[in-house]
């Protein structure tokens, strides 16, 4: 009697022990499957996020992507030798365009007026050799410009336009002797190259020398001589 009591609590025990045990695994593999399936949600959807921003970060705004397309038409009239109009989409550019493009435009500008300095007629008067070399220091192409502006200044001496533009081309080439001389002969011609010459920045370069700024100052027809 004993002995069968026990037998049958042990039975019992053993039962509530496998049924405990059974349903305490069986959660542990449910969660396990749950974290297993969050990870692989989540972890593709976090990615998947993160690149989607990158690829939004990478790609240019409207105003960049057309300029670059602009850009490209532009150099295709230059390659073509349509130097013209590839300097007016240039220009467009230099103007509108973000700063990156704007000045890759300004260089192509100079070039532009370079090649249409070249392939137009050969100059045979004043004006085409003044022309030319203003279009060459525009395009900061010091030598070539002021060997157009001395032919100019060879056939039509003391004209103030030409003196005006040898002082800047001499003054960005740091000749300052040079400069003052042609721009003294440019004010005596005209005073009021005198008020063009304070706001040009071809002078910057001689404007802490105390002989541009006593040649600024109104009356003032030569250039003082400094000793050292």
């Amino acid at each position: 009697m004993h002995t069968s009591s026990r037998k049958s609590r042990l039975r019992r025990a053993t039962k509530s022990s496998v049924g405990r045990n059974g349903r305490r695994s069986l959660r542990s593999r449910t969660n396990t499957r749950r974290r297993v399936r969050n990870r692989a949600v989540t972890s593709p959807s976090g990615n998947g996020s993160r690149a989607a921003t990158q690829a939004v970060l990478a790609q240019p705004d409207p105003r960049t992507k057309a300029a670059v397309k602009l850009f490209a038409e532009a150099t295709r009239h230059f390659y073509r030798e349509d130097f013209s109009r590839a300097k007016e989409v240039f220009e467009k550019l230099a103007s509108g365009a973000p700063s990156e493009i704007a000045a890759r435009a300004r260089v192509r500008i100079s070039l532009c007026n370079r090649r249409l300095s070249r392939s137009g007629p050969a100059p045979r008067t004043p004006a085409d050799y003044y022309n030319l070399g203003v279009a060459e220091l525009n395009a900061r192409d010091l030598e070539r410009a002021i060997g157009h502006l001395t032919k100019a200044d060879h056939a039509a001496p003391r004209r103030d336009e030409i003196q005006y533009a040898l002082a800047a081309a001499r003054s960005l080439q740091g000749n300052a002797e040079a400069a003052l001389e042609h721009l003294k002969t440019a004010i005596s011609l005209r005073p009021e190259n005198r008020f063009l010459a304070q706001h040009d920045d071809d002078f910057v370069p001689l404007r802490s020398d105390p002989r541009f700024r006593s040649l600024m100052r109104p009356g003032i027809s030569s250039v003082p001589q400094y000793t050292s």
